[in-house]
Formats: C-alpha cells, structure tokens, sequence
C-alpha cells in the first residue's frame, strides 16, 4: 500500500509541476515579432532590397558638397577661369598664387574631371564662388544600389553634414544652379587645363550653360558624397516612398577609441502593432539596438532632426532578432511564445489549455493504472 500511495504522490506532483515548467519553457522561447521601432540616429546602414537603384532623397538644395571614389565629374561651362585654393584670401595673395599656378586654361564647351588614380584618393569639391553664403545648387537626383549597402551619417552644429557611402554601381548623381561655382579638385585629372606646377590641388570659377547639370559617375564599387547642408534646407529631405530593406545597423565608430558606439542620437520605442496591449520598450539613447533577420521590412520614415543632429527612423516589419542593451549584454525583445500566446483566446486554448489536458488525462490514465494494479494483487 505505501509504494501505490508513493507511486501516486509522483504522479501528482508532477501533474502540479509540469504546468509551471511548461510556462517557464514557452516564456523561453521567442518568435519573429511583427514591431515598429521608433529611433533618433546619427547614422545608419541599410541595405535596400529590390531590382532597381531607388532613390532616397528628394531633391534638396546644398551649400557646399564633395565627391570621393568618383569615376568621372562632367560640367558644361559657358565660362571657366582658374581661382584661388584659399577662397576668401586677400585678393593680391590670390592673383600671385594663380601666376604661379597656372600655364593655360582652354575654353570648351565641356568639362571632364576624371579619377584616373584611386589609390591617391582623388576628391572634388563644388561650393558656391565669392565667398557668398547660401545655396549654391540643388542635388536633383541621388538614387542608390538594391542589395548593397548604403551609410548614412549626420554630423555638425550650426550647420548640417551628410556623409552619404553608397556600395555597388549606382545610376549618377546630377545637381546644377544658376550660380557660379568654385570647384576644387585634388589629386583629380582635369581636361584642357595646363599646370606650370607639380600641384595636385587646384579650383576653379565655373558658370554653367544654363539648364545644364553636373554628373558625377561613382566607382563601380563604392561612392561617397559628403554635402553641407543649412537645417532650414533639410525638411523634405529624405524619400516618403517606403524602402524595403534586408539588413539595418545603427553604430558609429569613436573617432577616439576606435572601437563600436552605439549611433542612437536620443531614447527610442519599440512597439508591437499587431498587440497593441503589449506595453512599448524604451530604447536608451545608450543602448545598442540590434535588428536582424528581417522580413517584410522598411524604412517607413526617414526625417532629418538638426535639434539631435541625427535622423527620426520609423521601421516596421517583422524581425528575428531584437535586441537591445550594451556591447555585452543584450536583452531580447521579441515576444516568447507565451506573450503571444495571452494576445487570443485561440492561442491560449492551442499553447497552454491543450498541453495542461493533456497532462491531466495522462496523471488520470496512469493513477487509475495503478488502482488497477493494486486491486489485481
């Protein structure tokens, strides 16, 4: 009799224990998550997804802007003349300077600044001429490649600074103005210009052939543009056109230390739209924020923000990975399977009624083999 009533004090405690232990095992486990994240960013990196080059900014007017890992920078001048590398210097120190530069600077009826040499890191710089403050031009197009990946960085204080890095092979930047422009270039090959030096850098004053642009070509591989930019000029900056993307990171490397810092420009909020019962996240403007394996992701809003010097990101779609907390630790904040399971009456029946019957009528079928057992002794 003490072994049956023994054999039946297990079987009842692990009819009591096993529901807990199955709880405990579903707030374990977590599943993609459908969020929307809401984040302030001094840069991002994202990889867009799709067939075509889409673009990501609207067209935006610029103060100064320069091109690195160019391929090729064609202009139509109706006139060009050789200028001074210190912009707003005395104008005798100029004069001296451009007679000793300059041989010969032939009239054409175009332009070609070619980065024949990338290992010198050729760059070229466009501002507006006279030493004049405000626009000098307006970028009317800058698409980027699907597939490869794209960084975007602010930084600045009274005014605003993009560094925009675009991998793969682009389609061309153009932007033009009815301004007159000193163009500068370093260790770039102009056509139709003689030196009378060894220099590498040299500006010119071009006005442009009404209605004609400036193209920049990147290099098949990589194309960064950094642009000047007041922050007045930045709202409507970015794209309201959706952009799907497949990959999203949001560090910055400390020009310091070196090492990986988080990106985050101010607190931000992860929320869950199909349960809107389930209470948001903060995200500290400390943390590292980690999202990965997306599916059926965008980029739904990208505004520029100057008060944070960074940019308002608001993404939705369905993640893998979400993650957040130092370079270290990490806390995940997809929901387990119990959290989604307690959004439905369903749910609750399939994760957690249909196992804790079945423990019971497993306890009920062993206990009453038991009794049966015993009665046959």
């Amino acid at each position: 009799m003490r072994a049956i009533f023994f054999r039946l004090a297990i079987l009842l405690l692990v009819a009591i224990t096993a529901p807990t232990a199955l709880l405990w095992g579903l707030s374990r486990i977590h599943i993609s998550t459908p969020v929307e994240v809401e984040l302030d960013v001094n840069r991002i990196v994202f990889t867009p997804k799709g067939v075509d080059a889409i673009p990501i900014f609207n067209p935006f007017e610029f103060r100064a802007v320069s091109f690195e890992n160019f391929s090729t920078i064609k202009l139509t001048p109706v006139s060009i003349q050789p200028a001074s590398l210190d912009g707003c210097r005395s104008k005798e120190n100029s004069e001296r300077q451009l007679a000793r530069t300059y041989l010969q600077l032939t009239q054409n009826a175009s332009l070609v600044i070619d980065a024949e040499n990338q290992h010198l890191s050729p760059t070229v710089s466009i501002e507006r001429s006279g030493c004049v403050s405000g626009a000098a031009g307006q970028i009317h197009r800058f698409y980027v490649a699907t597939n490869s990946d794209t960084s975007i960085e602010v930084n600045g204080i009274d005014d605003t600074y993009l560094t925009v890095n675009a991998e793969g092979t682009p389609p061309p930047v153009t932007l033009g103005t009815n301004e007159p422009l000193r163009v500068m270039t370093d260790n770039a090959r102009v056509s139709n210009v003689s030196f009378t030096t060894n220099a590498t850098s040299h500006a010119y004053e071009v006005k442009l052939v009404a209605g004609s642009n400036v193209i920049v070509e990147g290099q098949p591989d990589r194309f960064v543009m950094n642009v000047k930019i007041a922050p007045s000029d930045g709202r409507g900056l970015f794209t309201t056109r959706p952009i799907e993307v497949t990959k999203l990171t949001f560090d910055r490397e400390d020009p310091a230390t070196g090492e990986a810092v988080t990106a985050l420009a101010k607190n931000g909020e992860i929320r869950y739209p199909d349960y809107p019962s389930i209470t948001p996240v903060s995200i500290s403007a400390s943390d590292f924020i980690i999202l990965d394996e997306l599916k059926n992701f965008s980029i739904d809003e990208m505004t520029l923000n100057p008060d944070q010097r960074g940019i308002h990101l608001r993404l939705r779609g369905i993640a893998g990975r979400v993650k957040t907390g130092t370079a270290l630790f990490h806390k995940d904040n997809r929901l387990s399977v119990l959290s989604w399971a307690q959004q439905s009456p369903v749910s609750v029946a399939m994760v957690w009624l249909g196992p804790l019957i079945g423990v019971v009528l497993y306890a009920a079928i062993e206990a009453h083999k038991i009794i049966e057992e015993h009665k046959r002794r």
